[in-house]
C-alpha cells in the first residue's frame, strides 16, 4: 500500500461538487483544429460545443475549460484545472477520489488528516475512519470496533509523528485508563486515549508514549521532572531537584550559599574586613561567571515561549544592594574599594535593564547634572521642571475664585519668565546630554499671550486696576527668542472688514499694527471650521465675532482651534508680524460620513460623526453574516471627553430601531439581525466642535469540536434549545482570574463561568436556549472547545 501523508486535507485541495463528464476523446486532426487558442470544428469552422480533449488539454465550447473539472469515467477519470491536467495531489471534497498529477492514484494509498484516515484503491475511496462531531470514531457509517490509533494533524504541519497528535479509540470512544497501542510500527502508552510528554507507569518511565532513555532528565512539559524511572531528586546535570521539582541550578545554589555566608559574617560582633572582602570577591566572581544561570532561575515563565524577567532583576537588585550595605561596614581598603566598585557596576546594569535612571549604583532622585529625577524616572531638565511648576501654579491661581486678577497676572508673568529661562538654557547648556523642551516652552509662551488678553479683558469688565508691564516685558523677550515681534494692540471695530468666503484664501499684508480684517460668510446650516494656511499661520492669533463692534469682547484664539459655526456672518481679525505678508483661509472640516457608501468592518474604515445641532449624521451599515457585532468609539479632537449617549441602528426598510447596548464609554454591543441599517448616535452635547470615530467588528462564530482562541468575543446562534459541553484551557502557567460570559441578544448577562488561568482545564455543561448569543472572554488567549452534549 502506498502511504502518503496528506496533512489536513486543505480546502484548496478539495474539489467542489463538479459532475463527472463522460465524453469520448476527439479523434485528433480528423474533426477539429486549433486556431488562435480556440478549438474549432473543421466541418463548420465554429467552436466545438461541450467538453472535448485535444492533445492532452480539456476544452469547453472551444476554450480551455475554466476551473477544476473531473472528466472521463472509470479508470480513465482525470482532473483538469483550467484545461491542463492538475499538478500535485488533490482529493475531492467528498473524499471519493484521490488524484495525482490529474490521474487517479493507482494501487493502494492512504492519507491522514485531522482525525480523518482515508484508504483508497486505484484512486477510489474504499474506507474512511474519522471522528465525527460527537467525538466518536467511525469506520465509514458505523462505529469503529476494537482499538484504533488516529492522528490529529494540521495544514502544512509535517510533524507526522508528534506524540500529542495521536488519539486511541476503543469501540468508537476515547479509551479509558492505560493502554498500549501501535502506530507506524511503534508501540505507544496511552492514558485516557492520549499520550503524555512524560509519565510513570508500573515503575517505568515513558517519554512521549515510548520507553524513556536512561540517564536523561525528562520533563512532563509542565513542572515535573523524571530521571531513570523515578522523580528527579538531588543534583543532576547542573540542577538541583526535589521530589520531581526543579529548584535551581547548581551555580545558583553555590551563589546563594556564598551570599548566606557573607551575610552571616557581616553580623558578627567583630567583623574581619579582609576575610569578608575575600568572600565577597569570590561571590562576585561566581555571580559574573554564572550570571545567565543565576538570572534564569529567577525568571518566571508564563508560557513555553513567554517569560517575565521583572522579578528576576528586582531580586538580584535587592541582593546587590544588601552587599553594598555590607561593604559600607568594612574598613576603607583597596579590596573594599574594588568590591564596592564591582557591586555598583552590577547595580548599574540591573537598573538599566529595569529602565531605572541611575548613576554609580544609585537610583537617581532629585537633581543630577541639570536634570530632575523622581525615584529613578527622568522628569525633565531643571528648567523644564521649573516651567512645569510655574504652569501648575498659574493654573491653580486661575481657578481660585478668591485670587485677584493682579495675582493671576503675577503668576502668568512667572510662567512666561520660566519659559524664557528654558530658551536661554537651551542655547548654552550647563551640562551635556540635557534635553530642553523648547517646543513646550513656545506653546506656553503663545498661550500666555492669549491668557494676558483674557485677563486684561476681565480686569476691564470688573473695573480692577492692574499692572501688566512686567508680563509684557517678558512676553516681548520670549517672542524675541523666536525671532518674532509682538504688540499688545487691540483689533479695531471700525476697520474695513473685507468680504471672504469659507475655503477662500485670504492673501495680503498685515497693517502697521500687525492686523488684517475680514468678514466671512458662513453659508452652511452648521459645521466645524478652523483656520489654516502657510507656515506663519500657527504663530498668528485670531478673533472671531458675529458683530464687528464686539470684536474686542471675544477672546483671541489659536488658528487650529476647531469652531462649531452656524449659518451667518463672522467678523475676523488676524494679528501677525506688522507689514508681513499673510496667507490663510477658514476651512470647513469635511467628515467621511458624507462620502462613505457603507460602513465596513475594521478599525481602518471608521466613520466620523460630528456633534451637530440641526442634523443627525449617519452611515449605512449592511449586516449579512448573522453575527454579533462590537462597535467601538475612537478618540475625537478631545480624547478626554466622549459625549455619546448611545448608538442607534435603524432598519432602512422597516424603520424599526434595534438595541445597541453601551458597555462602556467606548464599547457598544448589538445582536441586530441581518439587514440594511442606518447607524447614528445620540449625544449629551450638540452643536459643539468635534466628532467621534465609530468602527465595528463582527464576532466570529463559535466553532464546534475544535479550539476557539485569540478573540475577546464570539457569536453563538442556537436554532433550538441545545445542551453543550464547554472546555476552557489556557497555556498560561501563572494564575489569573478570568470569566467566560454569555449574553443574550439584548446584551443581558445570562451566565458567567470563572476560570483561573494556570489551573487545570475547566469543563461544564450548559443548555443554551434558542436565540443569538454573544460570548466574551476576559483573556482572549484562553481556548474554548464546544461540543454537543
Amino acid at each position: 500500500m502506498k502511504k502518503i501523508t496528506l496533512v489536513a486535507v486543505t480546502t484548496a485541495m478539495l474539489l467542489s461538487s463538479v459532475g463527472t463528464i463522460e465524453t469520448t476523446t476527439v479523434s485528433a486532426a480528423a474533426t477539429v483544429q486549433l486556431k488562435d487558442g480556440v478549438l474549432l470544428s473543421k466541418a463548420t469552422g465554429k467552436p466545438m460545443k461541450g467538453y472535448k480533449v485535444y492533445k492532452g488539454c480539456l476544452y469547453k465550447d472551444g476554450s480551455l475549460a475554466p476551473g477544476r473539472v473531473k472528466y472521463g469515467s472509470g479508470k480513465n477519470l482525470k482532473l483538469y484545472r483550467n484545461g491542463q491536467l492538475e499538478k500535485g495531489l488533490y482529493i475531492t471534497r467528498d473524499y471519493k477520489y484521490a488524484f495525482k498529477d490529474g490521474k487517479l492514484i493507482q494501487g493502494k494509498s492512504f492519507f491522514v488528516g485531522e482525525l480523518n484516515d482515508l484508504y483508497y484503491q486505484d484512486g477510489v475511496l474504499t474506507k474512511r475512519i474519522f471522528v465525527n462531531s460527537n467525538e466518536k470514531l467511525y469506520e465509514n457509517k458505523s462505529i469503529k470496533k476494537g482499538d484504533y490509533v488516529i492522528g490529529y494533524f494540521y495544514d502544512n504541519d509535517h510533524d507526522y509523528y508528534n506524540f500529542n497528535r495521536l488519539r486511541l479509540y476503543t469501540n468508537g470512544i476515547l479509551s479509558k485508563g492505560y493502554h498500549f497501542a501501535g502506530y507506524k510500527k511503534k508501540t505507544y502508552l496511552f492514558k485516557d486515549g492520549r499520550i503524555s510528554q512524560a509519565m510513570l507507569y508500573k515503575g517505568k518511565l515513558y517519554e512521549k508514549g515510548l520507553p524513556a532513555p536512561k540517564n536523561k532528565v525528562i520533563s512532563d512539559g509542565r513542572s515535573t521532572y523524571y530521571y531513570n524511572n523515578m522523580l528527579a531528586d538531588g543534583s543532576i546535570d547542573g540542577y538541583i531537584y526535589e521530589n520531581g521539582k526543579r529548584i535551581r541550578s547548581v551555580s545558583t545554589q553555590n551563589y546563594l550559599e556564598q551570599l548566606d555566608k557573607v551575610k552571616k559574617l557581616s553580623t558578627v560582633s567583630k567583623i574581619d574586613s579582609a576575610v569578608l572582602n575575600t568572600k565577597i570577591a569570590e561571590l562576585l566572581k561566581n555571580y559574573t561567571e554564572h550570571f545567565d544561570a543565576i538570572f534564569g532561575d529567577y525568571v518566571e515563565w508564563i508560557t513555553e515561549d513567554e517569560s517575565d524577567s521583572h522579578d528576576a532583576y528586582l531580586t538580584l537588585t535587592v541582593q546587590m544592594n544588601d552587599l553594598k550595605k555590607i561593604i559600607g561596614k568594612l574598613e576603607h581598603t583597596d579590596a573594599t574599594i574594588a568590591n564596592d566598585k564591582a557591586i555598583r557596576e552590577k547595580l548599574d546594569f540591573l537598573y538599566g535593564r529595569q529602565e531605572i535612571e541611575h548613576a554609580n549604583g544609585e537610583i537617581l532622585d532629585g537633581e543630577y547634572k541639570g536634570n530632575i529625577y523622581r525615584k529613578g524616572e527622568l522628569v525633565g531638565s531643571r528648567e523644564d521642571v521649573a516651567l512645569e511648576n510655574a504652569t501648575k501654579a498659574f493654573e491653580k491661581v486661575s481657578t481660585d475664585k478668591s485670587a485677584t486678577i493682579q495675582q493671576k497676572i503675577d503668576a502668568l508673568t512667572a510662567q512666561v519668565l520660566a519659559a524664557n529661562v528654558v530658551f536661554t538654557a537651551a542655547k548654552a547648556p550647563e551640562y551635556p546630554n540635557v534635553k530642553f523642551d523648547t517646543k513646550g516652552a513656545e506653546r506656553v509662551l503663545r498661550d500666555s499671550k492669549v491668557s494676558r488678553r483674557a485677563l486684561v479683558k476681565e480686569a476691564a469688565q470688573q473695573q480692577e486696576t492692574i499692572n501688566t508691564d512686567a508680563l509684557e516685558k517678558e512676553l516681548i523677550a520670549g517672542f524675541a527668542e523666536l525671532n518674532e515681534k509682538i504688540s499688545f494692540d487691540q483689533p479695531s471695530a471700525t476697520a474695513t472688514y473685507e468680504p471672504l468666503a469659507v475655503n477662500e484664501e485670504a492673501t495680503g499684508t498685515f497693517d502697521d499694527k500687525g492686523f488684517a480684517y475680514y468678514a466671512i460668510n458662513v453659508d452652511q446650516v452648521e459645521g466645524n471650521y478652523y483656520f489654516t494656511g502657510n507656515a506663519d499661520v500657527p504663530n498668528q492669533v485670531f478673533w472671531m465675532s458675529d458683530a464687528k463692534e464686539k470684536i474686542n469682547d471675544v477672546d483671541e484664539e489659536v488658528p487650529e482651534k476647531l469652531r462649531y459655526l452656524e449659518k451667518g456672518m463672522r467678523y475676523v481679525a488676524v494679528q501677525g508680524e506688522p507689514n508681513a505678508p499673510y496667507h490663510f483661509k477658514l476651512y470647513q472640516k469635511i467628515y467621511n460620513y458624507t462620502t462613505m457608501a457603507e460602513l465596513l468592518p475594521g478599525r481602518d474604515g471608521a466613520v466620523e460623526l460630528p456633534y451637530y445641532q440641526h442634523s443627525t449624521p449617519s452611515v449605512d451599515l449592511n449586516l449579512t453574516t448573522d453575527k454579533h457585532i462590537m462597535l467601538y468609539a475612537l478618540e475625537n479632537e478631545n480624547s478626554f471627553e466622549s459625549p455619546i449617549e448611545n448608538l442607534i441602528l435603524t432598519n432602512k426598510e422597516t424603520g424599526e430601531t434595534y438595541p445597541v447596548v453601551k458597555i462602556s464609554r467606548t464599547f457598544f454591543s448589538t445582536n441586530a439581525p441581518n439587514g440594511k441599517y442606518s447607524l447614528s448616535m445620540t449625544s449629551t452635547k450638540k452643536g459643539v466642535p468635534g466628532h467621534v470615530g465609530i468602527y465595528y467588528e463582527t464576532s466570529p462564530q463559535l466553532k464546534m469540536n475544535e479550539p476557539n482562541q485569540n478573540n475577546r468575543f464570539y457569536t453563538l446562534n442556537v436554532e433550538k434549545d441545545t445542551k453543550f459541553k464547554f472546555v476552557l484551557t489556557s497555556n498560561h502557567t501563572q494564575y489569573g482570574n478570568n470569566k467566560m460570559r454569555f449574553y443574550d441578544q439584548n446584551h443581558k448577562l445570562i451566565k458567567h463561568v470563572p476560570f483561573d488561568t494556570g489551573d487545570k482545564p475547566r469543563e461544564f455543561v450548559y443548555t443554551v436556549k434558542k436565540g443569538r448569543y454573544s460570548i466574551s472572554m476576559d483573556d482572549p488567549s484562553i481556548t474554548i472547545t464546544a461540543t454537543l452534549k
